[in-house]
């Protein structure tokens, strides 16, 4: 069946109501409960239910449980890191000790090197890149809106030039087994 205009109302009323209420949980959840609404001939009920059958049914999928807990372990270890105190030693080790970060140029080229260092998987560069440089571009005034553009610029590009991590594995996988790579 063709929604026509009203497929596009789900996504803008998520993005919308995220740039409002600043809470992109809440905002994507709405977004998608709008989905089901228009799916399922704007029955509420249905919808709602809809909506928990799918969720259920995506932890039927072994992929989506692993990348899950992939993602719960990494920023478990990055929450250990911030709580630990290792991340502030690092950056008053980087702007006390050494100098090696005296400006907003200095801030932004330090998650430049981390996001090309760091090639373990393109999130895992995303997190520690931001969670490194944030302090120190906070510090110097850089915002955050261009620290995640550097983070991002420089995780999933540097992870798919680079075999010798999570990426390279998985193609040599489809590789070995003549798979073509789904993405």
């Amino acid at each position: 069946m063709d929604y026509g205009v009203l497929s596009i109302l789900p996504p803008l009323l998520a993005i919308t109501l995220a740039l409002v209420t600043r809470d992109v949980l809440i905002s994507l959840t709405v977004g998608i409960l709008a989905g089901f609404l228009i799916l399922n001939n704007y029955q509420p009920l249905d919808a709602v239910l809809a909506m928990l059958d799918s969720i259920v049914a995506l932890f039927a999928e072994g992929w989506v449980v692993k990348t899950l807990i992939f993602s719960l372990f990494v920023g478990s270890v990055i929450r250990l890191m911030v709580d630990s105190g290792g991340v502030a030693g690092l950056v008053h080790f980087l702007t006390q000790k050494s100098r090696a970060v005296r400006s907003a140029r200095g801030a932004m080229l330090l998650a430049y090197l981390i996001g090309i260092v760091i090639f373990i998987e393109s999130s895992i560069t995303s997190l520690v890149a931001g969670t490194v440089a944030r302090p120190l571009c906070d510090k110097y005034g850089v915002s955050r809106q261009k620290l995640a553009y550097i983070c991002d610029a420089t995780s999933a590009p540097v992870c798919s030039l680079i075999p010798l991590n999570g990426w390279g594995h998985y193609c040599w996988g489809c590789w070995r087994r003549k798979l073509p790579p789904e993405y």
